[in-house]
């Protein structure tokens, strides 16, 4: 696996995005333009699954919603492809023994993998990650 500065969850990458909230860590647009930010498969549906709710809940305007889903597919993230059956059966692992989704194990088990910190307002998968010797941003 190519080394990566850090791992982005689908909340860091909707600071970006959205006019009002914080970034996880100022450096988060120079290491994406870089292209050393790595996440799982699922990062991008789930990404843009935030921009629908926030277009939904009066947040963003339609027209907006749209060009940010141009902008962040053009992103040059690095995406995994589908987990391996190892990487499946530990994502399944986490997920149970930290409580959370298998999306969020997803980024911890990326992170803890290879060695990059993770970017993500998620405070049950930071704690995650915090436990499982994981650098959070």
């Amino acid at each position: 696996m190519m080394s990566a500065a850090l791992v982005m969850d689908s909340s860091a990458a909707l600071a970006l995005l959205l006019p009002d909230e914080p970034l996880p860590t100022p450096n988060l647009p120079a290491l994406i333009s870089n292209g050393a930010v790595l996440a799982p498969a699922h990062w991008l549906v789930e990404t843009l699954n935030g921009l629908l709710f926030a277009e939904r809940r009066g947040r963003i305007p339609l027209a907006l919603r749209d060009r940010l889903i141009s902008q962040i597919a053009a992103w040059p993230v690095r995406r995994e492809a589908s987990p391996a059956v190892e990487q499946a059966m530990r994502i399944a692992s986490l997920a149970t023994v930290h409580g959370l989704t298998s999306y969020d194990a997803a980024y911890l088990e990326l992170a803890a993998r290879s060695g990059a910190p993770l970017a993500t307002f998620d405070k049950a998968l930071a704690r995650a990650a915090t436990t499982e010797g994981v650098r959070v941003h």
